[in-house]
Parts: C-alpha cells; structure tokens; sequence
C-alpha cells in the first residue's frame, strides 16, 4: 500500500512537472507571438514615416511638400493602418512591463511644474535675476552720470531733480491695436481699464524701461505683433517714470495653478491623458484611434485672436469643441504635448511650424512637453537635441526640463515672450528650421518602398535602427542623464 502510494505521489509529481513544462512552452509560444506581432506593428509605423520621407526627398520645394502632405492626410487605408498599430502598441506592448511609459513621464513632469513647486521656482529664478539686472543697470547709470555731469562742469549736489520733468502722468491705456488712448470710452473698445488689472511677478510680463516724464508715450513702447494686450502705467521714482507693461490675466499661469491643466495633445492616437483627473485633455490626430480624440491636421488648424475670458469660460469652451477641429483661440492652453510627434514629419520646416503653433496656442509661461525616440547612447545625438533647444528657444521657449531615457529624449520648454527685434536677430543668427533635423532626414529609402505592406521588412542604416528601437521593444525608460532643472 506504501508502495502504491509512494508511485501514485511520484506519478502525481511527474504530472505536476509536465503541466508545468507544458505550462512554460506554452508561455514561450505565447512572448514569441507577441513578439512577433510587435516588430509587425512597428515596422507598419517605421514603413509610414519612411514613405513619407522618401516622397520628400524626391520633392523639388515647398509647394510639393504641401501636396505630399495634403495626400498623406487623405490616404485613409494607411492612417487607419497606422493608427491602429499605434494604439496597439502603446496598449498592448508598451505599457504591460510595469515600468514607467512615456505618457507617466509627461503626468509627472506636468504636475511638478503646475501643481508642485516648478513654476514657482521659475518665477523666483527670474525676479531674483531681474533685481540683480535692475541694480547693476541703476550702478551703470549712476556711474555714467556722474561722469557727464563732470565732464560739464556739475557739481554731483546738482543732480538731483533739475534734469527731470516732474510732472505727473496718468495712467495711458492700450487697446488691443497696439495704439494709446486716454479716453475712458474706449472700454467699450476692448482696452483694459487699470484697476482690473493684475501685477504679474515675471519678467516677460512687467518690463520697466525708464525715459523722462514729459516724452511721448508710443504704442511700439508696449504692445508689439501679437502679443497680449497690456497696460502702460507709469510712476515716479527719484524723479523719473517708470512703465509697466502688464499682461492681461487671462492669458498668463501664474502660481498658484487653480483648477484642471489645459493641456492640448498633437497626434494623441486615443487620447492617453484622459486617465489622468488633474488635466482637461484635448487630443487630436489627422486619423484616431479612439472617438475621444478630435481629427485635425495640426500643421493646417487655424489660430484666432485670444478669447479673453475667465477660466471657467474656457473650460467651457474646450468641453464643447465640435469635430473636426480646425481652429483654435491663441493662448488658451497651459500645455502642449509632442509626444512621438516631430519625427513623423518628413520636413524639418514641418516640425518648426508645429512649435511655432505651439507657441501660439500655448498661455505665457506654459509649456510645451517633446518626447522623440532615440535609443542611442546620450552622446551620439547630443549635437542633434542642442540644435533643437537653439531652435525651439529663438521661436520664444525657454527649455525649463531635458531628460535622456534609454529609448527616448524628454524635453519640457517654457513659453516666454519674444519681440519682433529678437526674432530678427535669431535670422541674423542662422537660426532656421533645418536645425530640427533628425538623423533619417540624411538617410536614402528604397525606391520601391510602401508603406502599406505589412512586412517590417525594411531595414534602414543603423541610425535609424537606433532611432526607431524605442517602437520595436518595450519602453525601458532608463534615466541616463540628469535632470536639467531651469536651464534657462
């Protein structure tokens, strides 16, 4: 009996090892499919953007881009392809490793600039830098005029208010036309009356010029382009005026952050940010994957004049957004998501554009967050991510956050003002749209290549292996680099 007990729990063991065999050739069976069905996917996503990229190359200029493009956006065999593979991916592979994805970096690093300490320290950055200028400047100054006066023949005693008209100027308003009015009417007329104004503690909201009390005060001394309307108010101080120009509340984040991000996502595929309660997410894509996400040709949508309402007005507004989308209000949104975005244009003149419309859309001191793929090692591309930060700043950003993962770059840049002045010298400069170049912007396609076969079969140069890996393995976020917190 002990005998056929000892069999039966030996026989019993043997069948526990075999199911267990069974049980892990099973699984292998099952991690080599999806695998496999992995590199199908990407290579549906590497073989679009190579098609592109090989029309573009055989392009004669920018007319010829446009009608790549407009074509593109209307192949809807290859969209609905590519975004489905998209969706997959990011669902299916991307994120079932338990790790940090691509979408948390973007949460996280939103939230710590809005809702935890990062604007604030940005603000405090940029006061503390703007005291020591103002002092440095009031030195200067006061140096340079005591050697005037010497030189013609004044005692230091007489400089005191004999060089300055004290008369008092009142409060000059501003309409939206850039022009300067005294006349109470013109409220009526969309000008801002001061007293509803807000003192904005940053730089780019309150710049102080001084010049004597009794000059003409222009409109080219405030409100320039596009910017926001603003407010001149002028003040005595040691007998000479001061202007601030002080931005309307309505298009600037100030600290603290009240209610939900606005945040824009471009190419969003299924709207990713809808699982996160902090944001009031709007994605749009030329072809979804989710009904939750607009369509709309990001590089076509239309900006119009700012919509000047409360928050609450604007939550409104985004809530009832009609599909498609193809225009928006400038400065409405607190972010702006790139994420896997750029490198589907073939063009750099492409991806210029959308910062440049990022800017527009974004409120002043919003950001706009970039993720693109890289899975080489930091250094390679080094040169590549400086070329863009040189870029993307001259367009009026200020780079606050960059992060190297092992399959990605992570970039967050802060919108500043910028004047037509500094735009110039930034042409002056040799800044252009070719500085956001990526690596398979040098590289040949085959000629016989489609992007609607589903063989992954295409094998580039091993730069673009390289760029591309992060579509063809699971994201492994990796933090190689620091770090650079206020890099600006």
């Amino acid at each position: 009996m002990m005998a056929d007990t000892a069999s039966i729990e030996s026989w019993s063991d043997f069948g526990s090892l075999d199911r267990k065999s069974h049980v892990s050739s099973d699984r292998d069976d099952f991690d080599e499919t999806a695998h496999q069905e992995h590199l199908r996917l990407a290579g549906i996503v590497k073989g679009v953007h190579a098609d592109l990229r090989r029309k573009y190359k055989r392009s004669t200029g920018e007319t010829e881009l446009e009608k790549i493009w407009n074509d593109h956006c209307q192949n809807k065999p290859v969209l609905s392809k590519y975004a489905d593979a998209m969706h997959h991916l990011a669902v299916d592979h991307w994120s079932k490793n338990n790790q940090e994805t691509r979408i948390d970096w973007c949460r996280d690093v939103i939230l710590e600039y809005f809702k935890q300490d990062g604007l604030k320290k940005v603000l405090e950055k940029e006061k503390r830098r703007k005291e020591k200028l103002a002092e440095q400047t009031n030195t200067d100054n006061q140096e340079n005029g005591r050697t005037n006066h010497q030189e013609n023949g004044k005692p230091d005693s007489e400089l005191v208010m004999s060089d300055y008209s004290c008369d008092v100027v009142q409060p000059v308003l501003i309409n939206a036309n850039g022009n300067a009015t005294n006349d109470s009417d013109d409220k009526d007329k969309n000008v801002i009356p001061l007293s509803e104004v807000k003192d904005i503690s940053s730089e780019h909201f309150e710049h102080e010029k001084s010049l004597d009390c009794d000059k003409t005060l222009t409109s080219s001394s405030c409100c320039q382009g596009n910017e926001p309307e603003c407010v001149l108010q002028t003040d005595l101080c040691n007998g000479a005026s001061k202007n601030l120009f002080i931005k309307r509340e309505y298009n600037v984040v100030d600290v603290p952050v009240q209610g939900k991000i606005r945040l824009l996502d471009v190419g969003s595929c299924f709207n990713p940010f809808l699982a996160f309660p902090d944001f009031q997410p709007i994605g749009i894509d030329i072809s979804p994957a989710a009904e939750t996400v607009f369509h709309c040709d990001f590089l076509h949508l239309r900006t119009t004049d700012p919509l000047q309402v409360a928050h609450d007005t604007m939550t409104t507004f985004i809530n009832n957004l009609k599909d498609p989308v193809e225009w928006l209000p400038r400065e409405c949104f607190h972010v702006v998501v790139f994420s896997l975005l750029l490198e589907y244009f073939p063009a750099p003149y492409q991806r210029w554009v959308s910062c440049q419309k990022a800017h527009e859309l974004l409120m002043y001191n919003g950001i706009l967050v970039i993720v693109t793929p890289d899975s080489s090692h930091q250094n390679r591309n080094a040169g590549m991510m400086k070329s863009w930060k040189v870029a993307i700043e001259s367009l009026g950003f200020k780079r606050w956050r960059y992060v190297k993962q092992e399959h990605l770059h992570c970039m967050v840049f802060r919108k500043v003002a910028i004047t037509e002045e500094e735009k110039k010298e930034s042409f002056l400069r040799g800044i252009t749209a070719d500085m956001l170049y990526i690596p398979q912007d040098f590289h040949d396609i085959p000629v016989d290549y489609s992007a609607v076969s589903d063989s992954n079969s295409y094998s580039g140069s091993f730069e673009d292996e390289q760029f591309y890996k992060a579509y063809t393995i699971h994201e492994l976020p990796v933090l190689l680099t620091d770090s650079e917190e206020n890099d600006d």
